[in-house]
């Protein structure tokens, strides 16, 4: 107890915060009953304002997550009904002594006097019982104790930024990778795996340039550049001057044949709507027009070894979500059923993760990094080509405990890119009237934790946000002047997206686990109150705080508006053709902005007039940010006379703002960059788009930014089909 450390096996446990306390408290009375009153003190004194039923019961199950047990058939933390709890498991103290657990009876065995031959006989048997159970319990442990063979790791690279997207040639002497070691790009360097040196520099861009693939003969290197003149290009092995071969796309991948190139159109970077699905492409590798291929369902191609299938992944809807191969002869697509196989395993699939994508089909396994429990980890599941349908479970191959990520396999070797990931809040000062930045960043949010969503209250004083330093996304409310936080909503559902109520009294959140549905708590403490139906996205309050406008999982058509007082529901918002989101109230609720998605991948903010609430009709609407690319996130400045917003207009995902008419709300003048984002340091671009908000206050922009640091290794993999 002293170290504060859980084990498991000689394993540590991640258990922190709460769980860690209740431990704690248990371990101090083994076999003892704990009411919930004492851990309610324990855990929350008096001046604590918290919903203390749903943070003890949150707690409780994240401590049981931890220890692998039931409350149905518990080994360690039984549930005594209108008592409390009682750690019912064997507690060994320093000295060596069990508490909790009473010493065991005094038998003694009384026999019958045998006749000496059958005394020799019965001991006989005894010795020879005894003997054949000592063996097999020896033998039990050798085979239990014999060491696998030992999987070295080596690092390959030693950057004090960034270096990742690792891609080993195929006879196994060469790595390309991405790093921004010359200037805070990244760009593609090339070194031999077996010299320590750094190697060469393949690429000199200016913008990002990331996601190297090998030809099959090792002489070529395909990457992705961003920015204007972005697209994918193909490069010498040993050096010389890139060519484009593809406007767009991303994650280029050379068949085994060295005929094809395979790359995708991901719809949050490629003139994208916010979603997480796109299109796939196949060209020649020499050059030429890209064919579309497939449904509307992929990303991040991987060939099977006979070039005719490709092996991609599918996002949203989360009810479909999963890996398909995708013949190229125009056969009907092929579900692996790798998901189903995952969720066994407990991975971590919820809505808004990283969720798993192929990275490498070699043989009849697949290789991908994926997140389950605290931890990202490469794994290796088996998906025969010939039957592409998943049954065995999947197999940890690297045990990091930040993030293992980018598995490239080849000769035998795995190398990855073992990465620190920080998503946390910032502010940024500005004078948001006028649209100008008044001083630089600060960290809002200090915990390792993923911290996304940011909503603020209209003095700036108190944000709430989503964080997922429990394990599941909760809702938590941070005081910026004396820098207190508190859990809001921590259950053991996720909690996700929170919006304040106007007058910052109460904020409004979806609850998307079992007790799904939208949720008002009081700011200074109390229980939360539901109030709606269904999950999804909670956009804005209006003045008076009695209508929240959101929008429903899987019905992205239109805009929803729940009546607080009535607590009904009905459609607020629909434009015919498009999937409308981020809808906001003006300060003064006379209009509405509202990102609007159109079927063909682009994106529009629009500016709405309000009458007696209701929205005007579609020829009133105003466009604002009217363009063939990305724009996201409408958010008024507090005098209701700019609009700020987030776009990829020159090709990274920056802050905007554009100036109103004070009376009409049409455009004024060009759109104004706020804040660039060009580099892969602290980025928008490091964080899911489903995570990133921003908000507007008095005196300062705050908005969610991710940053990568990280290096590249080798490992041996023993046992792979490729050794």
């Amino acid at each position: 107890m002293r170290a504060r450390e859980v084990r498991k096996q000689g394993v540590r446990i991640r258990v922190q915060g709460q769980p860690l306390k209740v431990l704690l408290m248990f371990l101090e009375r083994p076999g003892e009953v704990v009411t919930r009153e004492e851990l309610r003190q324990r855990l929350w004194p008096d001046k604590t304002f918290v919903d203390f039923e749903h943070g003890l019961n949150s707690a409780l199950t994240r401590l049981r997550q931890a220890l692998a047990d039931s409350a149905d058939s518990p080994r360690y933390i039984e549930t005594l009904p209108k008592q409390g709890y009682r750690f019912i498991a064997p507690v060994m103290q320093d000295r060596g002594a069990i508490r909790g657990v009473p010493p065991p009876a005094q038998v003694t065995i009384r026999s019958k006097s045998l006749p000496p031959v059958a005394r020799r006989i019965l001991r006989d048997a005894i010795l020879l019982g005894l003997a054949i159970a000592v063996f097999s319990v020896f033998a039990a442990w050798r085979l239990s104790t014999r060491p696998e063979p030992p999987r070295i790791l080596e690092q390959l690279t030693d950057d004090l930024g960034l270096s990742t997207d690792p891609a080993i040639s195929p006879d196994g002497k060469f790595l390309a990778y991405a790093s921004d070691r010359n200037g805070g790009h990244l760009n593609i360097w090339l070194k031999q795996i077996s010299t320590p040196a750094r190697g060469i520099q393949l690429t000199h861009f200016d913008a990002d340039t990331h996601q190297p693939t090998f030809s099959p003969d090792g002489s070529r290197v395909a990457f992705r550049r961003e920015g204007d003149g972005g697209g994918i290009y193909i490069v010498p092995a040993i050096g010389g001057d890139p060519i484009r071969i593809a406007s767009f796309g991303r994650d280029p991948r050379f068949s085994p044949d060295g005929k094809w190139l395979a790359f995708w159109v991901n719809a949050d970077t490629d003139r994208t709507s916010g979603f997480s699905n796109g299109v796939m492409y196949v060209m020649p590798a020499s050059g030429g027009p890209p064919e579309r291929v497939g449904p509307e369902i992929s990303g991040a191609p991987v060939w099977a070894s006979d070039s005719r299938h490709l092996l991609v992944s599918r996002t949203v809807p989360e009810s479909v979500a999963d890996w398909f191969v995708i013949p190229l002869n125009g056969s009907p697509v092929v579900r692996t059923g790798v998901f189903s196989v995952l969720r066994k395993q407990e991975f971590a699939l919820e809505m808004g993760m990283t969720l798993p994508r192929p990275a490498a089909w070699s043989g009849d396994h697949v290789l991908f990094s994926a997140k389950r429990g605290d931890a990202v980890n490469i794994w290796s599941i088996r998906l025969p080509s010939q039957d592409p349908h998943a049954g065995s479970p999947a197999e940890q191959l690297t045990f990091g405990t930040g993030s293992d990520v980018n598995p490239s396999l080849a000769d035998g070797h795995l190398v990855f890119a073992s990465l620190t990931e920080h998503t946390a809040i910032w502010s940024l000062p500005i004078e948001p009237n006028r649209m100008k930045v008044t001083g630089k960043f600060q960290r809002i949010t200090e915990s390792t934790a993923s911290e996304v969503t940011p909503d603020t209250t209209e003095d700036g004083r108190y944000v709430a946000f989503s964080s997922d330093r429990s394990r599941g996304y909760d809702v938590y409310i941070k005081d910026i002047q004396t820098g207190d936080e508190v859990a809001l909503a921590a259950t053991a559902d996720p909690e996700w997206h929170p919006v304040f109520f106007r007058d910052g009294s109460r904020v409004a959140y979806t609850n998307r686990g079992a007790n799904q549905g939208i949720y008002t708590v009081p700011v200074r403490g109390g229980p939360a109150e539901r109030v709606g139906d269904g999950s999804g996205f909670i956009w804005s309050c209006s003045r008076d705080n009695q209508r929240l406008l959101f929008k429903k999982d899987h019905s992205s058509a239109e805009v929803r508006v729940l009546n607080l007082s009535s607590k009904t529901e009905s459609v607020f918002l629909r434009r015919e053709g498009m999937n409308l989101f981020q809808a906001k109230y003006s300060p003064d609720d006379r209009w509405l902005a509202v990102e609007a998605v159109r079927t063909q991948g682009d994106s529009r903010i629009y500016v709405v007039p309000l009458k007696d609430g209701s929205p005007g009709a579609i020829d009133s609407w105003i466009p604002i940010v009217d363009e063939d690319a990305w724009a996201d996130k409408p958010r008024w400045s507090p005098d209701g006379n700019s609009l700020y917003f987030i776009s990829q207009r020159d090709g990274f995902r920056c802050v905007w703002a554009q100036p109103l008419d004070r009376e009409t709300k049409q455009p004024s003048g060009a759109a104004l960059a706020v804040q660039h984002f060009h580099t892969s340091g602290l980025s928008l671009a490091n964080v899911p788009v489903n995570f990133i908000e921003i908000d507007v206050a008095r005196s300062n922009l705050l908005l969610t930014l991710g940053e990568f640091t990280g290096n590249i290794w080798r490992s041996r993999i023993p046992g792979h089909p490729s050794n």
